[in-house]
């Protein structure tokens, strides 16, 4: 997936005595046309060349103009019309023209998938869903998970940080009963890792119990370590109830007495969330029905239950559960991107700071995305300020970044905007008199 840019042009003007107007480029021809309304008339200009070098207007008082681009101009148009004044006026405020720095992107997420390759993932779907439909047969629960996977691998926004583990990835009765290695490290869903994730859940093979505690434990535990910027989320998709305990407590069996207590994985959930800010989605697949009380409560405690839900089903329960459905893949799907749809993209980007002792003029701003055609978009600024339409707003208060809105914001979550290249056109900060 291509990737736009987005460029925030600053084109500030501010003077002594004037009202600040904004400009565009110079072409060539002449030099740029000033505009301030303010005591003085016109006065010659030095166009400047490129963005690099504009230099403010000599004529009027308090008259600066900020030259952003263009070659070298002969003369200034007059400015508006203002009491007369001498052409040479007061020197105005300073302007940095060509200074550029990067507003970098606001916080994304990072997403973990944590994915259950017991044995019994082996199983055909329909032989568990419902209490196994009278020995029905047909695709595995891990081919339908696989499939499931790859697909919202490829629709997720590439703006994201995402990782996965597979758990147990030991065989059967195998001591440790968990190998705590992260099968694709978390990293910007590019191609490399869209390729990676795909890869791994394709050759993925089941085997061993369900030591879902330690698998959880260690998810939190790489989460925590990453350095990745944005919200952290697991999606925990599992068939059945814990084998294990904590520490490998337990024989890996699910019928085994006494049975392996779910509380501490419960308990685990709400700490993530509640310590660490890390929310788990939870997908009970077909085989899961003895578990569906303790899945539905880590969706809760683990901040995505929806409202209402609640541990016993009724009305619905706070987990994706899975237990009941006749199609496994398409209601895995499903699930997968109600749980994308949940984990947002952020559409700010952080405005970066001026250069020193300079302050930025809010007021005459202009948003440009580069397309990859090479051709340039303006994106005019929402009206209102409530995003209703497919501009941009100022976030914060006083405003720290720039709000894309409504398709544009669409778009960058599909496509991925990485920062803004800001170019500044400044006011010399001036200090109150005493």
């Amino acid at each position: 997936m291509r990737k736009l840019t987005v460029t925030l042009a600053f084109l500030a003007a501010a003077g002594g005595l004037g009202t600040a107007c904004s400009s565009t480029p110079d072409d060539g021809t002449g030099g740029l046309t000033g505009g301030a309304t303010g005591k003085g008339g016109a006065g010659p200009s030095a166009g400047g060349t490129g963005a690099t070098s504009g230099s403010s207007n000599s004529g009027g008082t308090g008259n600066v103009v900020v030259v952003t681009g263009g070659s070298s101009g002969s003369s200034g148009s007059s400015g508006s019309s203002g009491s007369s004044g001498s052409s040479s006026g007061g020197s105005g405020a300073t302007d940095c023209a060509g200074s550029t720095k990067t507003g970098q992107k606001g916080n994304g997420a990072v997403v973990l998938f944590l994915v259950d390759t017991s044995g019994s993932m082996n199983d055909p779907a329909m032989m568990s869903a419902g209490g196994r439909f009278g020995g029905m047969q047909g695709p595995s629960k891990m081919s339908l998970t696989q499939t499931a996977l790859n697909q919202a691998f490829g629709g997720l926004s590439n703006a994201l940080n995402v990782g996965l583990i597979f758990f147990p990835q030991v065989p059967v009765n195998s001591m440790p009963c968990f190998d705590p290695t992260v099968k694709v490290p978390i990293a910007q869903l590019d191609g490399v890792q869209l390729m990676s994730l795909t890869t791994a859940v394709t050759g993925a093979r089941p085997d061993g119990g369900t030591p879902t505690h330690d698998a959880y434990a260690f998810a939190v535990q790489t989460l925590e370590q990453t350095t990745a910027p944005g919200d952290k989320y697991i999606v925990l998709i599992t068939d059945g109830i814990p084998t294990y305990a904590l520490g490998c407590v337990g024989n890996g069996m699910a019928n085994q007495n006494p049975p392996v207590p779910e509380q501490p994985l419960i308990d685990a959930a709400q700490a993530a969330f509640m310590s660490d800010g890390i929310k788990t989605f939870v997908v009970g697949s077909p085989g899961s029905e003895q578990a569906r009380d303790t899945l539905s409560a880590m969706a809760r405690v683990g901040g995505t239950g929806p409202a209402g839900c609640s541990d016993t089903g009724m009305p619905a329960y706070c987990h994706f559960d899975m237990t009941t459905t006749m199609d496994f893949g398409g209601s895995l799907s499903m699930a997968l991107g109600e749980i994308t749809e949940q984990i947002p993209v952020d559409c700010a980007f952080d405005l970066p700071q001026p250069p020193a002792g300079m302050d930025l003029d809010l007021n005459l701003v202009n948003v440009t995305v580069n397309n990859a055609d090479g051709t340039k978009t303006e994106i005019g600024k929402d009206p209102n300020g409530d995003c209703a339409t497919d501009g941009w707003i100022y976030a914060g208060n006083p405003p720290t970044g720039v709000q894309l809105c409504g398709a544009l914001c669409e778009s960058v979550k599909m496509q991925g905007v990485e920062s803004v290249g800001v170019q500044f056109g400044c006011s010399q900060r001036v200090n109150p008199p005493k």
